[in-house]
């Protein structure tokens, strides 16, 4: 068993299965280490400029001012005798610059060229408002540049892309299930003349063609187009089977967005000699 912090104030583990409460020590609460497998004092020393200041009950940890970070380690790694508190740059705190905070985080965040701390929350959020105008945008998880975002869904709009409509599989598109890179089947097992007949569903069965919000499609749809016109093979291949989800529906937004702008001027190789069939130039492989 892993003790949390919201077990009780100040728990920490002993062995697989057992937590302990963190000592009062010379009239005063410890507190857990970040691990949880420890329990430190707060160094209060009010001489001093790495004082905490104290035990907090609110956030179960010692406190320091406004600006500064927890500190439990020395360079080496090892643990200090007690919880201080370091000064941290501007724009390096991972909490509230103007708040009295226990968070341990005083650093850049993960992409510092696209992301920035938030003075209010010190959460990483993508930078704006930059003077030279690499502005960024959050898509998937990611930053990215606002001119890439544009690029893509000025044509190829993620409010389409994420919209999905579950219609009859052929529903009067017979040539291309006919051709479709399924087969006929589909994965349906079914032998006659029927086969049609069991994919369609009709107006006796449904009143209508469901539309939904794609999840899926909203965190990656523009994050891989974005990052696949700049290079990225990983994210071009994220693309790919986003059209494979769509069952390579040519009218869907992101099939659209391959065949209408990534392949747009490319030459069409021709892979048999590799046993890979056809694919598209300066495109990976699955494209």
């Amino acid at each position: 068993q892993t003790c949390t912090v919201d077990d009780t104030a100040t728990k920490v583990t002993e062995g697989p299965f057992k937590c302990l409460q963190c000592p009062t020590v010379d009239n005063s609460q410890t507190a857990p280490t970040e691990d949880l497998r420890s329990c430190l004092p707060c160094f209060v020393d009010s001489s001093s400029s790495n004082t905490t200041l104290g035990f907090s009950e609110d956030t179960n940890d010692c406190l320091c001012p406004a600006g500064y970070a927890l500190s439990e380690r020395s360079d080496s790694g090892d643990l200090l005798n007690a919880k201080i508190c370091v000064k941290c740059s501007d724009g390096l705190l991972g909490a509230s610059q103007s708040e009295p905070s226990s968070t341990y985080v005083c650093g850049p965040c993960d992409d510092p060229e696209r992301m920035e701390r938030d003075t209010d929350t010190g959460e990483c959020v993508c930078k704006t408002g930059q003077t030279d105008g690499s502005n960024y945008v959050e898509q998937g998880g990611s930053c990215i540049a606002v001119t890439d975002y544009n690029s893509v869904n000025t044509r190829f709009p993620v409010s389409s892309a994420k919209s999905i409509t579950f219609r009859d599989l052929i529903d009067g598109r017979e040539t291309m299930f006919e051709n479709s890179p399924f087969g006929e089947t589909l994965g349906v097992d079914s032998a006659g003349d029927n086969m049609k007949e069991v994919l369609a569903l009709t107006d006796t069965t449904r009143t209508e063609s469901p539309t939904v919000s794609s999840s899926t499609m909203e965190w990656l749809y523009i994050r891989c187009s974005a990052d696949c016109l700049n290079g990225n093979a990983t994210a071009c291949q994220c693309v790919s089977n986003l059209c494979v989800l769509m069952l390579y529906e040519d009218t869907s937004t992101v099939c659209r967005f391959l065949t209408n702008y990534l392949y747009e001027g490319r030459e069409t190789i021709n892979y048999a000699s590799l046993g890979s069939g056809f694919g598209v130039e300066g495109m990976p492989w699955l494209l």
